[in-house]
């Protein structure tokens, strides 16, 4: 079994679609509309792939727009699905690149501009409708999109992520439209609100959107909610014309949920959604209900007491990161148990575990900095198991299963690492732990070679058996 820690990959339905060697490249109309593609092989580079999804009514009357994603991990089929239903409902075409992954900007720019010339030669594409999204380090590629490609382009998706450095933000579009979305429980929130702030200083229409959930690719609805609000945008621009009944519909959409908001007393919220209410719909319709209930909310000694208290969240956070931050590299670089024993009293992982469940700025806080110390734990894991470290490996998996018991990915990889070292006992119950943890792979653990050590332990083979006649249930 690859060793991985839990995604959002789900099986997917490999259809491929490679040009003939040595023909021209073909029109879409030999491409199937309004079902994904897993891969398209570039014709000027065999080495580059995308995803794509072509929308059923597609046809070369009229040029279409475009949204160039990128993936993090390079799984191109995955935002592909996510969009899905977003391009069909509002005519999109959707590329992402199976090659552009987190990591050198080189392979990344390398990446974008075999897709976009091959979509280019392939589509009808609207040249002032270009948009780019992504995840994460793909959401930096997004937002650096145009100066990959040295042109403007038209808006960016960005989800889970902070601005990229060095970033060179005043030459973006001046009309560039920002759609910025995180979870409230990611390591990135903080960054991803301050994108809008950034946008807000350069003048740039931008939306924020926050959904529950921590460091991944937005909700189906919020990726429905971003494809929407770039049709407003480029209706409000010019690039689009204008239709006046969805215009409408969206506005009282958004405006009764605006009104819910307040009703529950969230006043602070309430306020932001009519402020972009009214940022977002001024001169398409009347907003004069949005403005006045901005300025009856305004009055409310609630509204500055927020903005303070964001400041001070934000700069607590951004302290408690860093001193995390330095005690995970001194736990990762210590040369005794002592140290790494000073290290994870520092790192206080069950109190920041005791504090997560509590809806309170430290209670949010302490939620994100878990997240964050197990990608890190566990990506440094993963490099040391790479590199033939078990020690290092097994240490920074000791540590993911202490900050997250539940992924049963962690205590499998835990497994194999205990086993590669000879330490019987302790392999065997970790590997009951990933059992009971959601890993129900009975093959796949069967021929993972780093279990070798203990394929003929007694409480290994019944735990085979066990998976075997009655596997246990997935956790949710």
């Amino acid at each position: 079994m690859k060793k991985r820690m839990p995604d959002l990959l789900l099986p997917l339905f490999v259809m491929l679609w490679v040009s003939p060697p040595g023909a021209a490249i073909r029109a879409a109309e030999d491409l199937p509309r309004g079902v994904p593609i897993d891969a398209v092989v570039c014709a000027a580079d065999s080495g580059q792939s995308y995803a794509l999804y072509l929308p059923s009514t597609y046809n070369r009357d009229r040029r279409w727009p475009i949204i160039y994603c990128f993936e993090p991990g390079a799984r191109g089929p995955l935002p592909i699905r996510l969009f899905q239903a977003a391009a069909e409902k509002y005519g999109y075409v959707l590329a992402c690149s199976n090659n552009s992954r987190n990591g050198p900007w080189e392979p990344i720019s390398r990446a974008l501009r075999a897709v976009w010339a091959d979509t280019r030669q392939r589509f009808c594409i609207d040249d002032e409708r270009v948009y780019s999204a992504g995840h994460s380090g793909g959401a930096k590629a997004a937002l650096l999109f145009g100066f990959f490609l040295g042109r403007p382009w038209a808006g960016v998706i960005s989800c889970c992520s902070g601005l990229p450095e060095p970033m060179p933000m005043e030459s973006f579009p001046e009309d560039l439209a920002v759609f910025v979305t995180t979870g409230l429980y990611d390591f990135n929130y903080w960054p991803s609100r301050n994108i809008g702030s950034a946008m807000n200083t350069l003048g740039l229409a931008n939306r924020l959107e926050i959904f529950p959930d921590g460091h991944t690719w937005m909700p189906g609805d919020v990726a429905m909610d971003a494809v929407s609000w770039l049709e407003l945008q480029a209706m409000k621009k010019g690039r689009q014309k204008k239709d006046a009944p969805w215009i409408a519909s969206q506005f009282e959409a958004r405006l009764r949920q605006a009104q819910e908001i307040e009703k529950t007393g969230k006043f602070a919220e309430a306020y932001e959604a009519y402020l972009a209410l009214a940022a977002d719909f001024s001169g398409l319709v009347d907003v004069t209900p949005a403005e006045s209930s901005i300025a009856k909310l305004s009055r409310l000694g609630e509204i500055e007491k927020y903005g303070e208290a964001l400041k001070a969240a934000e700069k607590e956070e951004t302290r408690k990161f860093a001193r995390a931050s330095g005690a995970l590299t001194a736990f990762k670089n210590a040369a005794t148990a002592r140290e790494r024993h000073n290290g994870l009293e520092t790192l206080g992982i069950a109190g920041l575990r005791r504090e997560k469940g509590y809806n309170t700025a430290a209670g949010l806080t302490a939620d994100r900095l878990l997240r964050y110390l197990f990608m890190e734990a566990a990506n440094n894991a993963m490099q040391a198991y790479g590199q033939g470290d078990m020690k290092k490996a097994r240490v920074l998996y000791e540590l993911t299963v202490l900050i997250d018991p539940g992924r049963g990915y962690a205590w499998f990889n835990l497994a194999c690492v205990y086993s590669r070292l000879g330490e019987k006992k302790d392999a065997l119950r970790a590997l009951e732990a990933a059992v009971r943890n959601g890993v129900q792979d009975r093959e796949a653990i069967e021929k993972d070679p780093d279990l070798e050590a203990i394929r003929r332990e007694p409480a290994y083979i019944r735990l085979l058996e066990i998976l075997k006649k009655n596997p246990p249930a997935k956790k949710p």
